[in-house]
This record gives structure tokens, C-alpha cells and sequence, in this order.
């Protein structure tokens, strides 16, 4: 802000001059960079309740009426895997499913169990059963504790869920686990 009589640079919290004691209304401070950006804000709001009630946006928020939801059990047991092995869960999202996701639980009976879990799409499966380096599309290392939350690809693929124990050379490890396979269709 400037002042209108002298032009020199005022603070934006001004009321007077302090060079020439010239006074100002509270409206002349209408410029300020918090109240453009206040009225930004608002504007913003604004168009998004009007899109909101026109309708403009809701099919982004529900499902059309053609669609269905469905869930699939991929897994729902308990079991043991030995020392250095592993269990593995094959599934398949089908053809025309839209809004896929994988979402579970798992636990070990002993505490102190370490074991991996991983989401595998079918052909790095086959890869990493025999040695080779794969990319997870789920890795239990890199999530919250026994919990299994992954987006997957709205394709038609086939994927494999895999309890690994392979790093345990001696000790077998009783699981727990629940997993579903979520999509629109």
C-alpha cells in the first residue's frame, strides 16, 4: 500500500502516514494479500456448491445405476506355512471391472513371526518363484502392520497373493488371513 498524498510505501496495517500524517480509510486497505486471497477462497467455494448441486460432479461421487459392486473372497483362513516356503492365493479381476481393489488382514500366531506378504500380478509370480527380482504391486514392508489395502490395474489379469516364509530356516509360522478382491461391473 502507497500513500495517495506523499507515494511512500505504508505498511498494510496503516491507518496514517507517518511521513505526512495523511489518514486512511479502513476501505483503502482493500488491496491487502490476505483479502484477495480470502475472496479467492470464497469464490472458489462458491462454484464448487453450485457444480455440487447442479450435478455436475456427482458422477464422480457414485456409481451409475448399471453398475454393480462385487467382492470376492480371495482368502479366508488359517494356515501354516513351513520354514522356507511360501503360500500363495490366485485370483483374477475380470473383464469390465472398474474401481478394483484388494483389502485384508493378516496375523501370525507367534508374535515374533516375520514373514512377507506380497500382491503379485501372475508372470512376476512365476519369476519370483523361481529366483528372479520382482516389483509388488502390495508388499507388506512397505505398509501399515498386518494390513492389506491395494489399487489394482481395471484390467482383466490374474494375480497371485503370497505368504512368504522363506527367509525362516527353521521355524514354521501359523497365519491368520482375510483378504477380498473389490470392483465395479
Amino acid at each position: 500500500m502507497h500513500c495517495s498524498r506523499c507515494r511512500i510505501a505504508l505498511p498494510d496495517h496503516a491507518f496514517s502516514c507517518p511521513k505526512c500524517g495523511a489518514e486512511f480509510a479502513k476501505s483503502s486497505r482493500a488491496n491487502s494479500p490476505w483479502l484477495r486471497a480470502a475472496l479467492v477462497l470464497v469464490l472458489l467455494l462458491a462454484v464448487a456448491v453450485w457444480a455440487f448441486r447442479s450435478g455436475r460432479f456427482t458422477s464422480l461421487l457414485t456409481f451409475s445405476s448399471s453398475q454393480s459392486a462385487y467382492a470376492q473372497s480371495i482368502t479366508d483362513a488359517n494356515f501354516t506355512i513351513d520354514a522356507n516356503k511360501y503360500a500363495s492365493y490366485r485370483f483374477t479381476v475380470p473383464a469390465g471391472a472398474s474401481s478394483v481393489y484388494v483389502e485384508g488382514h493378516f496375523t501370525a500366531a507367534q508374535s515374533s513371526s516375520m514373514f512377507d506378504v506380497f500382491i503379485l500380478r501372475d508372470d512376476a509370480f512365476t519369476n519370483w518363484s523361481k529366483g528372479g527380482q520382482v516389483r509388488a504391486l502390495y508388499d507388506s514392508r512397505h505398509s501399515p502392520p498386518n494390513r492389506i489395502f491395494v489399487f489394482l490395474p481395471a484390467a482383466p489379469a490374474t494375480y497371485d497373493l503370497v505368504f512368504n516364509n522363506q527367509f525362516s530356516f527353521d521355524a514354521p509360522v501359523s497365519v491368520t488371513a482375510s483378504a477380498t478382491l473389490h470392483y465395479t461391473k
